[in-house]
Order: structure tokens, then sequence, then C-alpha cells
């Protein structure tokens, strides 16, 4: 069932199209990221649907209701910016009960459950017992989990998350998404989040959304995203670099980098080709290449080849046996890992 849905929403400063023509449905229950880089209306998106920002055309419906009319107190959705925005001066009690106080205790207990309710919320985060410490006492995490201690105070219809975890470590923060990821499912939270960061959205997202000059690029699962990108800009986005023309015809295209083999039912003539590092493959015969970096990356080594023609080659390979930077090696290619991308815009 549809919980959020926009239609045609676009916010106009000006000429300029921050968020242009967006149609979006969130299902109850569903946690969709929205990617982009800076400037592509992600943050624009999460501020329409909080109701923070007025839209220039179109509609956006909770619940199947316009929310035109409706003040940002009114909505039932709870919001978790990037600073935390944290109460200095009060404890962390008092912070994850401002919500309940500020809505009268929103959809969950009244005003006398408060301090069983804070107990309860700041166990389910992973600080129990933390009533009483002052703000200026909590780590970065810590802080992290108290704002979100307080966006679920007032079991919000809909959880909206901006750029979360962006002022953390990336350890920190590749341990919370995991926490955040499994207390969502638990709690059967519905959740549109935030973020530049594709790994954090690829691992707490059910569905991705990636935009660009505010419109969607592509959405999908984040298999569906990962193994299909819908063009060379979600591609590049994603990190790939491997991105050259290529000629279809049959099983192969021909590129500057040789004969590549395709995917079965690949479309052929004038395409571009993206061919992921996993699919450059070390062996003894292929195309010739000269190792001109080499990067561990803890599972394996992430490899800059440059070819004998064509522009510089990333592979990965094993921890065994990689070659040295200055090495000469040869390299096939896997069709597993070779996308067609879709005509259009790059």
């Amino acid at each position: 069932m549809t919980l959020l849905q926009l239609e045609g929403v676009s916010v106009r400063f000006g000429e300029r199209a921050v968020v242009d023509s967006v149609d979006l449905a969130v299902a109850e229950h569903e946690i969709v990221c929205v990617l982009g880089p800076s400037g592509s209306g992600k943050s624009t998106l999460l501020r329409v649907v909080a109701g923070l920002q007025q839209v220039s055309a179109g509609r956006v419906l909770l619940d199947g209701a316009d929310q035109a009319a409706v003040p940002v107190h009114r909505r039932g959705v709870g919001l978790m910016f990037q600073d935390h925005q944290l109460f200095p001066h009060r404890d962390v009690g008092a912070n994850v009960s401002f919500g309940l106080r500020m809505r009268g205790g929103g959809r969950g207990p009244g005003r006398g459950s408060h301090p069983a309710r804070v107990a309860e919320l700041l166990e389910l985060v992973g600080l129990p017992g933390a009533q009483g410490r002052a703000v200026a006492s909590l780590s970065g995490g810590e802080q992290q989990r108290v704002a979100l201690a307080r966006a679920l105070a007032p079991s919000p219809r809909l959880l909206m998350l901006d750029e979360p975890l962006g002022q953390l470590d990336r350890g920190l923060r590749e341990r919370l998404v995991v926490e955040l990821r499994g207390l969502f499912s638990r709690l059967g939270t519905t959740v549109l989040a935030v973020t530049h960061d594709q790994g954090e959205a690829f691992a707490l997202a059910d569905r991705v959304v990636v935009m660009r000059d505010g419109r969607i690029a592509q959405a999908g699962t984040p298999l569906e995203v990962w193994q299909r990108p819908a063009s060379e800009f979600v591609a590049r986005f994603l990190g790939f670099e491997n991105v050259v023309p290529a000629t279809v015809t049959g099983a192969a295209a021909a590129t500057v980098w040789g004969r590549v083999p395709v995917p079965a039912g690949s479309p052929e003539g004038e395409q571009r080709l993206l061919i992921r590092p996993a699919g450059v493959v070390l062996g003894e015969a292929g195309l010739r290449c000269e190792v001109v970096s080499r990067t561990f990356r803890g599972t394996h080594v992430a490899l800059l080849l440059r070819p004998e023609g064509g522009p510089v080659l990333e592979a990965e390979c094993g921890l065994a046996g990689a070659p040295a930077v200055g090495d000469r090696v040869a390299v096939a290619f896997t069709p597993a890992e070779v996308v067609v991308l879709p005509p259009g815009d790059r």
C-alpha cells in the first residue's frame, strides 16, 4: 500500500528547476534512499515532503491526502538532519522527549508515559540509561543515536533522514547503517532517506532513486541499479569508469580495447559499453596492458591498467599473485560483467 505519493512535483527558484516534474511512490514499510551529486535536488525533495519547501507545481500525498494545506507539525512525519540539531542545554532524555511534547505524544503514548517511552527509545537505539547524560559528553555516533530516538519518539508514519551519517567516520557509518536497517525492519518504519554515499544507500535501502538535475535518472532495487545502470551518468555516479563507445554485433562488441563479449540479447549497433572492474580478468592471452597502480581493498586488489590502445582500464584481482606496478599483463573480459548501456542522455 502506498504511503507517500509525489505527482509531478517541481520546485523552481527563478528560472532554475531544482526539482523537475518528479513522480515517486513509497510503499508502507519501505526504505527508499535518494542518491545524487550535489545540486541534484535530493535534499529539496525531502524538504518538500516535510512541508519545509513549497512546490511550484505538483502534489504531495500522504495516505492519499493532499498535503498542500497541512503545516509541518501536522504531517505526522519525522525528520532527522545531518547535523543532529540536538539542544545542547538539555540532557539526552529531554532531547528525546521533545518531539512527544511538541505533538502531544503524536500517535504514540500520552503525556504521562513520556519517561517510559524515552527509556524504551534509548534502549532501542543502543543507549540504555542515558537519559541524564549531557549532550556535550556524547560522541558523534551517540549524538546520532539520540537524534534518531527523538525522530522516532512520536511514532511518525514516515521517517525522513537527510544525510543521516554524513558527519561520521567511515567505520562508524558502516556499523550504524547495518543497525539502522535492522531497526527499521523490526519497527516496520517507512523511511525516505537522502544521501550522496552510494555504499550507505545500497546497504540501507529496499529501493534506491538516483537523481540528476532535479529529475529521477533511475529507480530500482540496489541490485537492479548496480547490475543494470540506466545510463552512462548513473554508471559513472556509481563509480564505474570503464565506459567506451562500441559497435555491438551479435555476441561481441568492437571497442578501442578490442572485441569484448556482451550478454546474450544485447541491443546491436552503435552503443556505449560498461565493463565492471570484476569483468576485467588477468590471464595468459588477451589485451596487453601495463600496471600503473595497485590499491589494496581488503578483499581484493584494485588495479589501474594502461592498454596498448585506448583509455586506462580499472580491474580487480585476488590478493594472491597480484601484479606489481610496472608489470605487463594480458586481460580478457567476462560478458556477465559487461553492460550495454541504454541509448540517451549520457
